[in-house]
Parts: C-alpha cells; structure tokens; sequence
C-alpha cells in the first residue's frame, strides 16, 4: 500500500508521460516499499532511479532491451494493472465533503 501511496503522489507531480518515467515511476515505488518492509532507510531518489534507466537506454541495445521486456512484463501483468487502477482511483477521489448535521426541531 506505501508503494501505491507513492506512485499516487508521484504522478499528481509528474507533468509528462513517458514510457521510461512509467517504468522509472514503477521501479522507484517498489523499491520505495521494498525499503519500508525491511526498515530501511531509502538511500536513491526518484532522480537517481530516472538516471539510471537513462543510462540503461544510452548503454546500447543491450540496456533498451532489457528495459523494453521489463515493461512489457510489468504491463502485461495483472499486478501492475491493478497498481495502475488503483493509482488512478486514488489521484481521481473527489475531496471528502464534511457532514452537517441538521438541527432538530423541537
């Protein structure tokens, strides 16, 4: 739930869309959750995992071949549907209206 809370929050800020941000966004959020779990303190930011995918792609063919079959694994599979469904009910949620209660007559 942390990593899907991230992504959420991530995304709001994101001004663009792009295949490797997707994927950047993904790796970053997990690895995000994968720290918590363990307790660990996060030692890379978003930035830092963006580069490195960048520096994947500039690699050659190699490095854009591996980042090509990680994305199309990641979004063929039922998990990463349901992060992105979910990620998207949570950044499209209506702000939460505050009830008022109504006075009775006497």
């Amino acid at each position: 739930m942390y990593a899907l809370q991230q992504m959420a929050q991530l995304r709001e800020k994101m001004t663009d869309s792009n295949e490797t941000g997707d994927v950047a966004l993904l790796v970053y959020c997990g690895l995000l959750g994968g720290c918590r779990a363990e307790l660990q303190t996060p030692d890379f930011s978003f930035g830092d995992v963006e580069d490195e995918i960048a520096d994947m792609l500039l690699a050659g063919d190699d490095g854009a071949k591996q980042l090509e079959e990680v994305s199309q694994e990641l979004t063929r599979s039922t998990a990463y549907q349901s992060i992105i469904k979910a990620a998207n009910e949570v950044t499209n949620e209506p702000p939460k209206k505050k009830a008022v209660k109504k006075k009775q007559a006497k």
